[in-house]
C-alpha cells in the first residue's frame, strides 16, 4: 500500500517539474464522480445518482463556456474493480453540453471505490492541461475501498507541490456514513479546500454552486505596471513625484507618514472604477522593512498593501507589515483592519516566520455576498484566510498604499500586480 501511494506521489512530482509556469488568468475545473454501486442507494424516492445527475446537470448548464471543465468517473463497470476510472470528458472549454450528455447515461455499478486513483488521476490532468487557477471537485458517498490511503496520499501532495502548480480539493459527501465523511473531509482539509455534506439535491446543489463561484472568475481589470506611466485608472490622492515612479515592471513607493489620518498616505493610487457585486482583489508586491527604534507601536511600523475605501474615518486595510502592536516584534505579518466612524475594529492578523529585509508577499481580498475575506499565500505558497469583516453596504473603492509610522525608516515598496476579478 505504501509503495503504490509513494509512486503516485513521485508520479505527480515529476510531471509538475516538467511543466511551464504560465501566468494565465484560465480557470480550471474538473470535476470526479463517484458511480459505484452505493449511488444506487435512496435519497428520498431517487436514487443518490438520479439526484446526482440532475444537480451536475443543472450546474453546468449555468457554467460559463469560457471556464475549463472536465469529468472523471470512477466505479462504473465491473466487479468491486479498482481500475474503473476514466476521464470521460477531457478539460476543455464549451464542455457543458458534453459533461451533461455523458452523464445522463452513466448508471451505479458493482464497481469499487478507488479514490486515491481518481484524485492522482484528475491532478494529473489539470496540472498537464490546466493553466492558471486548478480545482478538482470530487463528488462521492463513500470512502476508499482499493487498499490505498487516501489520508497519506494528500499529506504528501500537499507538502510537495509546487507552489505555482497549486490544485484546490473540494469534496462533496452525498449521503456519507460518519466514517466516510471523516476522511472525505480530510481531504479536501489537506487540499486546501473545503468539505460539504449533502443529504439531499438542493444541498447538493448548493454544494456546487458554491465551489463553482468560488473558481469561476472574469478578469475586470489587471495592472502589471510594464508601462512607463501610470495606468489612467488609476488616480492619485496626496501625490509626490519624487517618492513614486513605474520601473522594471514594478511600481515603486516610498513610504511616506500619512497626512493627519491613517488613511490618507501619500501617493494613495486609488482605482476610477466602482466595485459592486462579488469580486476578488489580489496584489501581489515586494515588501521591504528596515527595522526602527521604538517600542510596539504604530510609530515606528512599515506597512503597504490594499485599502478599501469610503472616507477617512471608514476604511479597510489588508497590508504587510512588521509585527507592530504586540511582544513578536521581530516577525513580518499580515493585518487585516477595519475603521468604522473613525474607530478601529478588533482586526486580524498572521505571521510569517521571522523578519527578512525583502519578500514577496501575495494579498487577496474577496467580497462574496455581504463579507470581506481576507486571506495572503503563506511561505508554502498556499492561501491563508486571515479573517473576514460583514458590510451591509459595501461601497467601497480599492486602491494600493504604502505608509509608516512617524518613527519608522523610510522604505521602498514594489508592487509587482493588482488584479480585481468579478467571481461569477
Amino acid at each position: 500500500m505504501l509503495r503504490i501511494c509513494q509512486n503516485l506521489i513521485f508520479s505527480i512530482i515529476f510531471i509538475l517539474s516538467l511543466l511551464t509556469i504560465s501566468a494565465s488568468a484560465e480557470t480550471n475545473i474538473m470535476f470526479v464522480l463517484d458511480v459505484s454501486g452505493s449511488m444506487a442507494q435512496k435519497i428520498g424516492n431517487e436514487t443518490k445518482m438520479t439526484v446526482a445527475k440532475r444537480a451536475f446537470g443543472n450546474l453546468v448548464d449555468n457554467m460559463p463556456s469560457k471556464t475549463y471543465t472536465g469529468l472523471y468517473v470512477y466505479g462504473h463497470h465491473g466487479d468491486k474493480d479498482c481500475s474503473a476510472i476514466e476521464n470521460i470528458v477531457p478539460l476543455g472549454q464549451n464542455n457543458g453540453a458534453k459533461m451533461k450528455q455523458a452523464v445522463a447515461g452513466l448508471q451505479p455499478s458493482k464497481g469499487a471505490t478507488p479514490l486515491t486513483n481518481a484524485i492522482f488521476l484528475g491532478t494529473k490532468s489539470l496540472v498537464e492541461d490546466g493553466k492558471g487557477d486548478r480545482a478538482l471537485v470530487l463528488i462521492s458517498d463513500g470512502k476508499e475501498t482499493c487498499g490505498v490511503d487516501p489520508i497519506e496520499f494528500m499529506t504528501k501532495l500537499s507538502q510537495n507541490m509546487p507552489a505555482d502548480q497549486i490544485v484546490k480539493y473540494y469534496v462533496i459527501g452525498l449521503g456519507v456514513d460518519a466514517d466516510s465523511k471523516a476522511q472525505l473531509e480530510k481531504i479536501a482539509t489537506l487540499g486546501g479546500g473545503a468539505y460539504y455534506s449533502a443529504g439531499n439535491e438542493k444541498e447538493l446543489t448548493a454544494a456546487l454552486t458554491k465551489v463553482t463561484n468560488t473558481m469561476v472568475k472574469t478578469v475586470l481589470f489587471k495592472d502589471d505596471f510594464n508601462d512607463e506611466f501610470l495606468n489612467e485608472s488609476w488616480e492619485i490622492i496626496n501625490p509626490d513625484e519624487d517618492s513614486m515612479i513605474i520601473e522594471d515592471g514594478y511600481l515603486q513607493i516610498l513610504t511616506g507618514v500619512a497626512k493627519g489620518s491613517f488613511f490618507n498616505p501619500e501617493n494613495f493610487i486609488l482605482l476610477k472604477q466602482k466595485l459592486s457585486g462579488q469580486y476578488e482583489i489580489i496584489l501581489k508586491m515586494k515588501y521591504s522593512r528596515t527595522d526602527s527604534p521604538g517600542g510596539y507601536n504604530w510609530g515606528s511600523a512599515q506597512t503597504a498593501g490594499i485599502m478599501l475605501f469610503k472616507d477617512k474615518q471608514n476604511a479597510i486595510t489588508l497590508a504587510a507589515s512588521n509585527n507592530w502592536g504586540n511582544s513578536t516584534w521581530n516577525t513580518d505579518a499580515v493585518h487585516f483592519a477595519k475603521m468604522r466612524k473613525n474607530k478601529w475594529q478588533p482586526g486580524f492578523s498572521a505571521n510569517y516566520s521571522g523578519a527578512v529585509k525583502e519578500r514577496n508577499v501575495t494579498l487577496r481580498i474577496q467580497h462574496l455576498k455581504r463579507k470581506f475575506i481576507a486571506s495572503f499565500k503563506n511561505e508554502k505558497g498556499k492561501w491563508q484566510k486571515i479573517g473576514e469583516y460583514t458590510e451591509l453596504r459595501p461601497n467601497y473603492r480599492v486602491g494600493i498604499f504604502a505608509a509608516r509610522g512617524g518613527n519608522a525608516h523610510e522604505d521602498m515598496e514594489m508592487f509587482d500586480s493588482f488584479t480585481l476579478n468579478k467571481i461569477e
